[in-house]
């Protein structure tokens, strides 16, 4: 399947796939959540999760402290978020997208941070979009792929 970047046009139609999608904070929060999915999800749905730089912790005296809807502090991950939510709209949901902040840049800078240690995790890099219990993972320039995208959407 050759794959193509994307640009300022789409060259092919794409199908859309149907998540509950939910926005979280930091790796606390993530882990609780996953928790509950994992004891919850009884129909074996799909649960991805994409890691991005985005933080509702305020870090200038302009910003909403409360706002996970603002665009992170790396435009490649508002790029690949898009993207991913738009192929993940909400109709009939079949998973979940879990929209995870890594928090701000200095953080993601400290090599102990929770999300590059975690041995479930390792992210080395944002933005990246894993399926969650399975070897699937999208980082760096794959990320940039659609056809990347929509295999991680395949069940």
């Amino acid at each position: 399947m050759a794959g193509y970047w994307l640009g300022p046009t789409t060259p092919e139609p794409v199908i859309p796939h149907f998540f509950y999608q939910e926005d979280i904070d930091g790796y606390e929060a993530f882990s609780k959540r996953i928790l509950e999915l994992e004891k919850a999800n009884e129909d074996n749905h799909q649960i991805l999760v994409l890691f991005t730089a985005r933080s509702t912790r305020k870090t200038t005296d302009n910003e909403d402290e409360n706002n996970m809807n603002s665009r992170g502090w790396d435009p490649d991950c508002n790029l690949f978020e898009s993207v991913v939510e738009f192929l993940t709209i909400k109709r009939e949901p079949r998973g979940w997208l879990l929209k995870v902040g890594i928090g701000t840049a200095f953080e993601w800078k400290d090599e102990r941070k929770p999300f590059k240690t975690d041995p479930r995790l390792k992210i080395t890099s944002v933005p990246t979009l894993l399926a969650w219990n399975t070897m699937k993972r999208i980082s760096g320039f794959q990320a940039f792929q659609v056809e990347n995208i929509l295999v991680m959407l395949e069940d």
